[in-house]
């Protein structure tokens, strides 16, 4: 699948909160949708917030395009953040979505390279991210792209706490 992977405009703003929208609900509602969830994903994914992520400098906003301008993935990288453990360094990948639909194409790999090409512009030696415990297609991509695990992290909604594994990546181990 051909896509271009480019830095994010304010044109992309709709797109970026669909496709969040679309890739989380598909990811997280595994026993259905109830309130807490619903009110998570229809405050996260909008078109504001995406603006506002623009505007952010500690952040960077990253699209894959497909033929005929469709969006088929993004990566949000935000710079000085606190993983919560001194084994972490680096830039966060805050958010990688690809759709359902573009999996297995090599658009994930593409806009991981792009944060690699920002963190080493910034300075930063490695990227990290965190990422549910029940992803398992999610885990074994990040393994395969040469993350490590390195601690355990909690997303907390609602008072809830959900597991979640830390993962790194130094910079120019891109996996296979």
């Amino acid at each position: 699948m051909s896509a271009a992977i480019r830095p994010a405009t304010a044109a992309d703003a709709a797109c970026v909160a669909a496709l969040g929208l679309q890739v989380w609900l598909d990811t997280y509602t595994l026993e259905g949708i109830r309130p807490a969830l619903a009110d998570y994903a229809l405050g996260r994914f909008t078109p504001a917030n995406v603006l506002g992520w623009l505007a952010d400098p500690v952040r960077a906003l990253w699209v894959a395009e497909g033929e005929g301008g469709h969006l088929l993935g993004y990566l949000l990288l935000v710079a000085g953040t606190d993983s919560g453990t001194a084994a972490v360094d680096g830039l966060e990948v805050e958010t990688l979505y690809v759709s359902r639909h573009a999996h297995r194409q090599g658009v994930g790999r593409r806009l991981l390279a792009a944060g690699d090409r920002v963190a080493a512009a910034r300075g930063e030696p490695a990227l990290w991210l965190t990422t549910w415990h029940r992803n398992a297609a999610a885990l074994a991509f990040y393994a395969a792209c040469g993350f490590e695990r390195v601690g355990l992290a909690y997303f907390l909604l609602e008072g809830e706490r959900h597991l979640n594994h830390l993962l790194r990546r130094p910079l120019g181990d891109g996996g296979a």
